[in-house]
């Protein structure tokens, strides 16, 4: 008979937590179950304290035990956790496995210790019958009825399985029942069985292939994976803790193999897996979809993002695999276009360079200086937003959302203000970063096939300018499974907002889809992170408003908030706090300061390193193997997660930063300031996965309340 083998995601984080050489142990214990199971050797002993008489415990070292659910009959064993011998029997001593063939999965709770419900309870507006109709075993309502509070729920949200945990977050948050519901059959329909004929045929017949059964179904993969070789056990040796290469939520899963007749956007916010879901869409695309010469192309708005993502996928993709994608940011992606049709141009960035050509411009045209924040505002918001190329649109366009009302002489005004400006740039042979865009746009309109890609997937969409995505759209010919477009505005750091359907990019119906589950970051840091963006709306990148709430079905304590008199003691309570850490047995290299400003990101290395700490600077493309804290700006961290983070100098002057120029500013201008820097906040909040420290000197940011 054959025996199946499976690790869970909570067996994963608990190796985490071990040493170096107790983590390695423990996996060496599942390889030696793998080709030795039933073995007396490996000392696999039933735990008789427990309720579920399926689980029994392995010894991984004189001191750890790892806690495993096994058929009676041997045909399939799952390894959910590892611990101090004590510790451990402690964990499973309450804890229940179920095959459960209506959702296909492997049910995960703990059965109460208390049959008393607490007044006022969580979940006390539900009937028993609406709560299991949803999917919660019976035998769980008990525990349920004792949590009285959300917090109580973070505390418990472990001891239930994933799709159970969902279904209680969203009602938590206040979702209609109603809405719950359709929300989980929906993805119990997009969860087919992901079983070969042989594995349905052994499976066959009594209760112990039930539970083999469940354990190979495509629902448990979102927590579970079957260890089919020493291949697919290598694969997770090789990187532990970056779950995204081993498990994918069946909805993921659903996005990454599905076959599209055009364009498709995926939202969901900060820990949905939305960069997880373009990788494996990309690796999928590449390997399956992709005829011989095509290319497929992967791009984002930063740099040091692209040459993240390229690093990972390097890791993920074959040779040949990645010989066929293309990682690069999309400035230089149109830039490399240019290049390619010898224009020669180049493109200015620097704000200095650019106002000096303007103001030139607003002196051939007999402005005066006082006119140019409003030119170039309307530049900026109308007539680049718009891809405005003559006078008849810039007269004719509408001016939402502009404060400031011209009269139609005004605009003609700013139009030849706006030509001299082209011309000045054409003398020089030089565009901006947004009008890059727009010439490239024009080169691959010219020849075709410019690039020479089939597909493309785009990263981090919300940060992407309406010009860059009408270029991407020339780029990439309409057809099946041609655009796959990942972002989520409330991570919007830039001021650029595009509105696909006006770039060309048509994403109807079944095209639109939304992630909600968080996998990366606790509940705790994800609600205090979002109270950091309250009273503000968001799109969903195509004109509407992102309305979706996400959930995370991970708990543990709540960020931690001190204010400081000054820098110098801040950054030695923060030095404290992470020695204190380093105790604890967290691993130096997963923790991160990040601050606002690079030569703030300096100031806190060097305190790291004068206390007597390892610290490195995270630099382009990611991270190295270097041991040391890492230290970054917040601007830098996106794309990248810790187990935990310092958010260091959280000042008012600095978050928001000080402008002298704050009263020049119109209203517009000052809300996309402020919009910004408190998304740029609640990026690098969740950057965290564990633990977050908030820190602040002086006068504190208004954005993060003491």
């Amino acid at each position: 008979m054959r025996m199946y083998v499976g690790i869970q995601t909570t067996f994963i984080e608990a190796v985490s937590r071990l040493s170096k050489s107790d983590g390695r142990r423990a996996w060496e214990t599942v390889r030696a179950f793998q080709h030795h199971s039933g073995s007396s050797g490996l000392h696999v002993e039933p735990i008789h304290q427990a309720v579920d008489d399926k689980l029994y415990s392995v010894r991984v070292s004189q001191g750890h035990r790892a806690i495993l659910v096994k058929s009676p009959a041997d045909d399939a064993v799952l390894f959910v956790w590892v611990d101090q011998h004590d510790k451990a029997y402690q964990w499973a001593r309450n804890k229940r496995f179920d095959a459960d063939l209506a959702s296909g999965s492997i049910r995960m709770w703990s059965v109460a210790e208390s049959d008393s419900p607490v007044r006022g309870a969580l979940f006390s507006a539900f009937t028993d019958a609406q709560l299991v109709e949803l999917g919660i075993p019976e035998s769980s309502l008990s525990l349920l009825r004792t949590i009285g509070t959300s917090d109580e729920l973070d505390d418990r949200i472990s001891e239930f399985s994933l799709d159970v945990g969902l279904a209680l977050q969203c009602l938590a948050t206040g979702d209609p029942y109603e809405d719950v519901k359709q929300f989980l059959e929906q993805e119990r329909i997009e969860q087919a069985w992901d079983l070969d004929d042989d594995d349905l045929d052994a499976a066959q017949g009594d209760e112990v292939s039930t539970f083999a059964r469940a354990l190979l179904n495509g629902n448990a993969s979102a927590s579970i994976r079957v260890l089919q070789s020493d291949e697919d056990l290598a694969a997770i040796l090789d990187q532990p803790l970056e779950r995204w290469r081993i498990f994918l939520h069946p909805l993921q899963k659903s996005l990454v193999d599905s076959n599209f007749r055009g364009p498709v956007r995926v939202l969901g916010g900060a820990g949905t897996g939305k960069t997880v879901v373009a990788m494996h869409r990309a690796r999928r695309l590449a390997r399956e979809r992709l005829q011989s010469g095509e290319r497929l192309l992967f791009t984002t708005f930063s740099v040091n993002l692209a040459e993240s993502i390229r690093a990972t996928l390097d890791t993920l993709c074959t040779k040949e695999e990645m010989e066929r994608i293309d990682v690069v940011s999309i400035d230089r992606l149109a830039k490399r276009v240019l290049d390619q049709t010898g224009t020669g141009l180049r493109v200015l960035y620097e704000d200095s360079e650019l106002e000096s050509i303007w103001r030139e411009a607003l002196s051939r045209c007999g402005q005066g200086l006082e006119q140019l924040s409003l030119i170039r505002e309307e530049y900026r918001r109308v007539i680049q937003q718009n891809g405005i190329t003559t006078w008849n649109e810039y007269r004719d366009v509408s001016r939402t959302g502009r404060t400031v009302r011209i009269s139609r002489a005004e605009r003609l005004q700013v139009w030849r203000t706006v030509e001299a400006f082209r011309e000045l740039m054409r003398d020089r042979h030089s565009v901006d970063g947004i009008d890059l865009f727009v010439w490239a746009r024009a080169a691959v309109e010219k020849q075709p096939g410019l690039g020479g890609y089939r597909t493309a997937v785009v990263d981090e969409g919300q940060d992407l300018h309406p010009e860059a995505y009408r270029f991407l759209r020339a780029l990439i010919p309409p057809a099946e499974n041609d655009l796959f477009i990942v972002g989520d505005a409330h991570q919007r750091i830039y001021a650029r907002q595009a509105i696909l359907g006006r770039c060309g990019i048509h994403v109807r119906g079944q095209r639109s889809k939304r992630l909600r589950i968080n996998y990366r970051t606790t509940e705790q840091i994800r609600r205090q992170a979002m109270q950091v963006l309250t009273g503000l709306s968001f799109d969903d990148l195509d004109g509407g408003i992102d309305t979706g709430r996400d959930v995370s079905l991970l708990s543990g304590q709540a960020p931690e908030r001190r204010h400081f008199t000054g820098l110098r003691e801040e950054q030695n309570a923060l030095c404290e706090e992470i020695r204190q850490l380093l105790e604890l047995g967290i691993r130096v290299e997963d923790i991160a300061v990040l601050a606002r400003t690079r030569s703030l990101v300096e100031s806190y290395e060097q305190a790291l390193r004068q206390d007597g700490l390892s610290a490195v600077m995270i630099r382009r493309g990611g991270m190295t193997a270097e041991p040391g804290v890492r230290c970054g700006t917040m601007h830098g961290s996106k794309g990248l997660e810790f187990r935990v983070v310092f958010l260091a100098s959280v000042n008012e002057g600095l978050i928001p930063p000080f402008r002298q120029d704050w009263h020049e500013l119109g209203q517009e201008e000052r809300d996309d300031v402020e919009r910004m820097e408190r998304s740029l906040l609640y990026v690098a909040a969740t950057r965290a996965r564990e633990r977050l420290y908030v820190y602040s000197n002086g006068t504190a940011s208004r954005y993060w309340i003491l």
